[in-house]
């Protein structure tokens, strides 16, 4: 039969064999959880892709809308410029237009004034000349004997 010691021996090995099976085994179990920690790490990690992906999407997107808010600032700076050109052009035209209309002004004050002198000057010597022709009338009324209407 066998000799202790090689029963010992067998012993010894049966537990160093299950020992190993079992350290095998949570080595396995060990090595298991790491690829499921792995796996929920790569999907942890493609969903962060998958965000970034949506972002730089959301990025190129603002920074387009933002390239066409500049190009739509800078027309309307064009038509700012554009009216207030038209602006300055219509504001010297009405100033040339309204210093014409107060020289015009001007103009016929300078001629109702002459001819209120002219008037003036008229009734004076209409009123001379009727004087004269009362004088005369006077004259003729006392050379012909007719008596003056006043007494």
């Amino acid at each position: 039969m066998d000799h202790p010691d090689q029963e010992i021996t067998t012993q010894i090995l049966i537990q160093i064999r299950d020992e190993m099976r079992s350290m095998g085994s949570r080595f396995q179990g060990g090595l298991d959880r790491l690829e499921v920690h792995l796996e929920d790490f790569k999907k942890r990690f493609d969903s962060l892709e998958a965000r970034m992906d949506s972002l730089e999407g959301r990025l190129d997107s603002l920074e387009a809308r933002m390239d066409s808010l500049e190009d739509r600032m800078d027309s309307l700076e064009s038509r700012m410029i554009s009216l207030k050109v038209a602006l300055v052009a219509i504001e010297s035209k009405h100033e040339a237009h309204h210093h014409q209309f107060l020289r015009r002004l001007d103009q016929i004050d300078g001629d109702l004034k002459r001819f209120v002198g002219l008037v003036n000057d008229t009734i004076l010597h209409y009123a001379d000349e009727m004087d004269s022709v009362r004088q005369r009338l006077d004259i003729l009324e006392k050379r012909v004997g007719i008596l003056p209407a006043s007494e």
